[in-house]
């Protein structure tokens, strides 16, 4: 996963990155990576607990077995915290406990900081190929009301980067 590596690179020195809105203003963002994930571990997790995660997922958690990214220093409330092998099927059970209906084949990838949204996979889609498999945990609307995202992961990320962190899914 190409991009993640290089986002990797770019922000491991002061782990921030700088970057001008569109009203002009420099923004100062950052980010927390974890350690890689081995293949062994991915596929040991994937193995004990029957679950086939998407492939551009598996190549993030090679390069950082979870991530803080795109997170406000200056006053917090957003950024994304990508969740690693440790952490999304916590994440998961957390959230069918504060009564959101997910199906058996959601799974919980990353929570928007700030909020209580979060953004799942659709393991039955990505299993099929299917290249829409990203879900959008919108938490004011109803789970049925919730959108598939376009692309694949690694589209997510790069779109996420390419928009500095925005949640570019929701532009209408």
């Amino acid at each position: 996963m190409k991009q993640i590596k290089l986002l990797k690179e770019r922000t491991s020195t002061r782990n921030t990155l700088s970057y001008t809105d569109i009203f002009g203003q420099t923004i100062e963002v950052g980010f927390s990576w974890n350690n890689p994930a081995s293949e062994e571990e991915i596929h040991e997790f994937e193995s004990l607990n029957n679950i086939k995660l998407p492939k551009n997922y598996k190549e993030f958690l090679k390069v950082s077995n979870g991530a803080v990214i795109y997170e406000d220093i200056e006053y917090g409330g957003s950024g994304y915290k990508i969740l690693g092998l440790d952490e999304i099927l916590k994440s998961t059970k957390d959230k069918k406990e504060w009564g959101y209906d997910l199906k058996d084949f959601y799974i919980v990838f990353a929570e928007v900081m700030g909020n209580s949204d979060f953004l799942l996979f659709d393991l039955k889609k990505s299993e099929d190929k299917g290249k829409d498999y990203i879900i959008d945990g919108d938490t004011g609307y109803s789970v049925d009301e919730w959108e598939y995202i376009k692309g694949n992961f690694s589209h997510f990320i790069n779109r996420l980067i390419t928009t500095n962190g925005s949640v570019y899914w929701r532009w209408y």
